[in-house]
């Protein structure tokens, strides 16, 4: 069965550096028989930034630049962890793990 792996920093800003702290993510297509694909994707750490896809949108827009400046608000993603208490509790998880020396060893959810 032809398969296709991909391995990302899962921020997917392909300026940011291999060795700074960050999701790591593995997606693996399978190309089915009848022509259509099953996807599976894993992240390195457990968990998720957002409990619910409204949750996501909101810390997905705190880290949009701001149109006058056309850098995102260093305040803006503090404040979303700050009311967000499981968010914050994923990036403490995320900060403590080591950054993996490939991602083959990796260990992935």
């Amino acid at each position: 069965m032809p398969t296709i792996v991909r391995f990302a920093n899962a921020n997917g800003n392909p300026d940011v550096h291999d060795g700074v702290p960050n999701v790591r993510s593995m997606a693996v297509k399978f190309q089915l028989s009848d022509g259509k694909s099953a996807d599976i994707l894993a992240n390195s750490v457990e968990g998720f930034i957002a409990r619910t896809p409204a949750e996501l949108l909101e810390f997905l827009r705190a880290q949009l630049p701001e149109p006058g400046s056309g850098r995102p608000d260093p305040d803006a993603v503090p404040r979303f962890l700050a009311g967000h208490p499981a968010g914050r509790a994923f990036v403490e998880r995320l900060m403590k793990k080591p950054v993996p020396a490939s991602y083959a060893q990796t260990i992935y959810h």
